[in-house]
């Protein structure tokens, strides 16, 4: 009985230093995330994460592609329906009245 007893106690002493061997990693590690700059270097990770441009590229450029598609339809649309002035509509100012306007001043 005494064998068993200190067979049972060799063990327990060995399952104690693992687990305090198992919470000093744990302890140092979660130490080594507490220091500032850690913390400082995992807040940048976070942010620049945050604020990368990168998913938001596709959509910008198709809707820029769009915004310019749909200007130049309505400039085209607004070009067919004004049309282009021809030489019956056109008024020439009366030469003589601009040179009466210009001789006045």
């Amino acid at each position: 009985m005494n064998d068993d007893t200190n067979a049972g106690i060799t063990e327990l002493e060995l399952d104690i230093a693992e687990t305090r061997q198992a919470l000093d990693r744990k302890l140092d590690e979660i130490g080594r995330r507490l220091q500032p700059s850690e913390m400082k270097s995992e807040l940048k990770e976070a942010v620049k994460e945050r604020l990368d441009p990168q998913p938001y590229l596709g959509y910008i450029a198709g809707s820029l592609v769009a915004l310019g598609t749909l200007m130049a339809v309505n400039g085209f649309r607004r070009r067919r329906q004004t049309g282009f002035p021809s030489d019956k509509n056109l008024e020439y100012p009366d030469d003589r009245a601009v040179h009466l306007e210009l001789d006045c001043c």
